[in-house]
């Protein structure tokens, strides 16, 4: 009987018969064992399956990076709509403001940690010398330089961060 055995560390990426690692074609109903793999073609496989799945880390980044975003736009209309009613006591206010704060706060604190992931990420697999590194630490540069909105954003960030919220603050 042959056993297939899915490497848990690598979330099913590849498959062991009987201690082998081995190549498999896949068809519609029918999994079929090609050959062996070499310890190289092994390490190959692993490494770039490692690599994918942390680049994914990425991708969440910057889904929750969207959806703080989307957060602090429902917040913002929803303090607009509160300055136009007449409900605008001091502890509404307030709280909108907190809100308002919080959310921001969250929203440029995962947009600098899904920055400093990718570039801790890029210089961790490439190097801290290699040109994809280089590239894009030029690339964050060049935003600094050139993009004000990445440049107020970047500098928001550092004040709520070492300052305190700053909305109803600066």
């Amino acid at each position: 009987m042959t056993r297939y055995i899915f490497d848990a560390q690598d979330d099913g990426a590849f498959a062991s018969v009987d201690g082998q690692l081995r190549l498999f074609l896949l068809r519609q109903n029918h999994i079929e064992s090609r050959r062996a793999l070499t310890p190289a073609e092994a390490e190959r496989f692993r490494s770039g399956s490692t690599h994918l799945r942390q680049f994914g880390r990425g991708d969440e980044l910057l889904l929750s990076c969207d959806k703080n975003y989307e957060e602090l736009g429902a917040a913002l209309l929803h303090a607009h709509k509160l300055t136009k009613s007449d409900n605008r006591d001091d502890t509404t206010r307030h709280l909108s403001t907190m809100d308002l704060n919080r959310r921001l706060i969250n929203y440029l604190g995962t947009f600098r940690l899904y920055v400093d992931f990718n570039l801790f990420r890029t210089r961790r697999h490439y190097g801290k010398r290699s040109t994809e590194a280089i590239a894009l630490d030029a690339l964050c540069k060049n935003l600094f330089d050139n993009s004000f909105s990445y440049r107020f954003g970047w500098k928001l960030r550092n004040y709520s961060q070492h300052f305190g919220p700053p909305i109803g603050h600066i």
